[in-house]
């Protein structure tokens, strides 16, 4: 009979990075392409926006693909592994699409930790405090965004805003890092994807839809 203990306790765990993830992985290290990109999509739902959906476009040395793109849904463990492939998306606007689903995710365990209300205006302080809220696609968005007042000084306040500057830190350096963008390129995509989030959070495309922004 087999000890669980062997089971349970391995000298080392066995990982497997998702199927997409070790799929590319094969056919780079194969030399089956050599380069991938990412292409995001999120259709229009009404006046809303439906689940986002993502491919890989593998690419030979002279431009062609050994096959069409194939859609999948959209996951943060999909483009994590994509990410330390070095896997960039098509063009800017998709690289801004991409990490403003990013912050989406990101910004999750911060939201559920101080409630929606309370991050917003926190968030609302960070992007002030750290110079993101002039950036023109940033900018373009606030000015339709109700701000109501600060947030009281206290440890809470501070925690959750280190929690957003980090979060908002970790995705310029992965550009930088593991995708290779410039600062400045890093910094336009991280306003752009700002952008989009915080456009999908306050409903601000729908609103001016409308006629409400």
């Amino acid at each position: 009979m087999t000890d669980p203990r062997t089971f349970l306790f391995p000298d080392a765990p066995e990982e497997r990075p998702h199927p997409a993830v070790q799929y590319w992985t094969d056919a780079l290290e194969g030399e089956v392409v050599d380069s991938i990109e990412v292409d995001v999509r999120q259709p229009q739902a009404g006046l809303g926006v439906g689940p986002a959906r993502i491919a890989v476009i593998g690419r030979r040395h002279d431009g062609t693909t050994p096959a069409p793109p194939s859609y999948v849904e959209w996951e943060l463990e999909l483009h994590d592994g994509l990410v330390r492939l070095g896997a960039r998306a098509v063009d800017p606007q998709v690289e801004a699409l991409r990490y403003g689903l990013v912050f989406r995710e990101r910004f999750k365990p911060i939201e559920r930790r101080y409630g929606d209300g309370y991050f917003n205006t926190v968030l609302l302080q960070v992007l002030a405090e750290t110079g993101l809220a002039q950036e023109s696609p940033i900018a373009d968005v606030l000015a339709s965004v109700h701000r109501g007042g600060q947030v009281h000084p206290s440890e809470h306040a501070r925690d959750c805003a280190l929690r957003i500057r980090t979060t908002l830190q970790r995705v310029s350096i992965e550009l930088v890092s593991a995708l290779s963008y410039s600062k400045d390129e890093a910094l336009a995509v991280v306003a752009a994807a700002r952008a989009s989030f915080l456009d999908q959070r306050f409903s601000v495309s729908a609103r001016r839809a409308m006629g409400w922004g």
